[in-house]
């Protein structure tokens, strides 16, 4: 099944999905992009492993806005709108939604228990007993990781006017929020306008979609791709994880408990980081890996 249009979300995929649904269609196995075979490896397990996404993120957008008296640049008020929508991003990006462990994130130390040495594994089996020093280094473990264990905003877009000598009578600020389970686009509205602390700052909802259901990993499904990634990547590990971006896939998760993302390539961090940006590429020979797991996946169907 291909829709062709998910990086302009476009409505193909749900639309098929709705198809489905009406005819009583429930797929078995859903695959889909998402994370890669990363040399390397998971947090404290320092080898090759295959990431495999089994949930997404929820994601909104959201419009901060203030208006104000405009006038003539040369007797500026004390703040510009412009200026109450700077201390706003300043806020949002000093006071960052709190660190905590989803679902798909205790489920991965869960799953790399079975790969650490045995003395370590009762610390990975049960997160909790993890949890504080998680959370105190997700700042400092990179943005990746960060972003694995709390909700992010990121300030994207920012308007104003285009003369130097004028006031802008309006500013406008985007937001893109990445949200984990538990969150909605509704709630997270509600924490933005908390945050900015500041009634000038109009706080409107774009668009948002919720974080999708976590795909099942007990499951004869979940051991079918672990064992065709392992004929591929010879005995690799293969951890579940909670995909920050977004993949039509998140439509199937209304239809199926059995929905995966995982791009069948090796790529290191710096390749992962071109995606979406300046010289985007991958090697030959990860292609080459690529068409021989869906070959194999194809005999597993």
């Amino acid at each position: 099944s291909f829709g062709g249009e998910e990086e302009v979300s476009g409505e193909t995929t749900g639309n098929i999905v709705d198809t489905l649904e009406r005819e009583g269609v429930r797929p078995a196995f859903v695959l889909d992009e998402g994370g890669a075979v990363i040399p390397e490896g998971l947090p404290g397990l320092k080898k090759k492993a295959a990431m495999v996404g089994i949930a997404e993120k929820g994601t909104a957008n959201y419009m901060l806005t203030v208006r104000a008296k405009g006038g003539h640049a040369s007797t500026p008020p004390r703040h510009t709108a412009i200026g109450k929508l700077a201390k706003a991003a300043v806020r949002l990006e000093e006071n960052p939604f709190p660190a905590r462990l989803s679902t798909s994130v205790r489920l991965m130390f869960r799953e790399i228990a079975k790969e650490v040495p045995i003395y370590e594994r009762p610390a990975f089996a049960h997160a909790e007993l993890l949890e504080p020093a998680i959370k105190a280094a997700a700042t400092v473990l990179g943005s990746s990781f960060n972003a694995m264990v709390r909700t992010t905003t990121a300030v994207v877009i920012f308007e104003g006017r285009s003369a130097f000598n004028v006031l802008p009578d309006r500013a406008a600020m985007g937001v893109n929020v990445r949200m984990l389970e538990g969150d909605t686009p509704e709630s997270i509205c509600e924490e933005l306008k908390k945050k900015v602390r500041d009634p000038d700052v109009e706080v409107n909802m774009i668009a948002g979609t919720p974080p999708t259901p976590v795909s099942e990993i007990d499951c004869a499904e979940w051991e079918m791709l672990k064992r065709v990634i392992r004929r591929v990547w010879k005995d690799v590990p293969v951890g579940p994880y909670q995909l920050n971006g977004g993949t039509d896939s998140r439509y199937y998760s209304e239809i199926s408990d059995h929905v995966y993302k995982f791009t069948p390539m090796e790529m290191t961090a710096e390749e992962r980081g071109t995606v979406h940006g300046a010289n985007e590429s991958v090697k030959i020979r990860n292609l080459l890996k690529t068409v021989q797991f869906y070959s194999i996946l194809l005999e597993e169907l």
